[in-house]
């Protein structure tokens, strides 16, 4: 991840050119949330991952109505090209055939290729989770590809929230702690996924404006942060506020608060950031 004065792109994983799905601005915010049925006593809201992708990729917050629940269908029944569960809140079991259960708490994420085949998921009582995948095979130009192609994406991609999985500066701010979901190896660098805390107030100017290289979906956990996204208007996030922008898109984080945290997801992980100066300059 290096700052530089050009925003080419170059090639990722082996590609010419990065896979980016997401190329349109897009909010889901907790104020106007839309919860619907996902059947078996959950609940789900979109997270306008979809939307922002032409489907491309998909994201929904879930959460037990009424006590336990059973998610017997993840997003995609045929399968998915990549999927993630992160617990929020809550106790998460993924069953598959005849092996010991893996239970899942907060702060604890999985990602698994075609997760919607092998697994049977079982929801606690107030359990909260986030699921995000690719249910469409990806193209990169008029060619598809595989997000998994290695051996190491047949294993289970499990961590847990501790303190030593953060890391001061572990990503392009420095002033901020990072901790890396492991998805950035399994996939070959395509997608990168890491939550975000804050260890103090913000400094004077926050980030200063600047672009990537890459897209980005972010999901506010606790705190809060103003996003200046141009052309848009400013908008200060809160808990369960979602937000996706394309890549090369101007963007600002002025201010935020000594508690903010968030999870973002990066396509691709390898990716060049920008420093622009005010809006509008080239």
């Amino acid at each position: 991840m290096n700052t530089v004065d050009t925003n080419t792109r170059g090639p990722v994983g082996g590609l010419q050119a990065p896979w980016l799905p997401i190329d349109a601005y897009a909010l889901a915010l907790t104020q106007s949330a839309e919860w619907k049925s996902a059947g078996a006593g959950l609940e789900q809201r979109d997270l306008q991952l979809g939307a922002a992708s032409k489907g491309r990729m998909v994201a929904r917050h879930l959460r037990t109505a009424r006590g336990p629940a059973t998610l017997d269908r993840a997003l995609a029944d045929e399968g998915t090209h990549f999927h993630l569960f992160y617990v929020m809140k809550g106790v998460l079991k993924l069953q598959s055939g005849t092996q010991e259960p893996m239970v899942l708490g907060p702060g604890d994420c999985i990602h698994q290729p075609a997760l919607a085949q092998r697994h049977r998921a079982e929801l606690s009582d107030g359990c909260e989770l986030l699921e995000l995948a690719v249910p469409l095979q990806p193209m990169l130009g008029s060619s598809s590809f595989d997000l998994e192609t290695s051996k190491r994406a047949a294993t289970p991609v499990l961590t847990h929230d501790r303190p030593e999985s953060y890391k001061q500066g572990d990503g392009p701010r420095k002033y901020f702690q990072y901790r890396d979901l492991g998805v950035a190896e399994a996939t070959d660098g395509r997608i990168h996924i890491h939550i975000i805390r804050a260890t103090g107030p913000a400094q004077p100017g926050g980030t200063g404006w600047h672009r990537h290289t890459m897209c980005q979906l972010f999901y506010v956990f606790t705190g809060s942060a103003v996003l200046e996204v141009e052309p848009h208007d400013a908008l200060r996030m809160y808990a369960g506020d979602a937000m996706c922008i394309s890549a090369g898109t101007r963007h600002n984080v002025p201010d935020f608060s000594s508690d903010y945290s968030l999870l973002e997801v990066c396509i691709p992980a390898d990716y060049d950031t920008v420093d622009t100066g005010a809006p509008g300059a080239r």
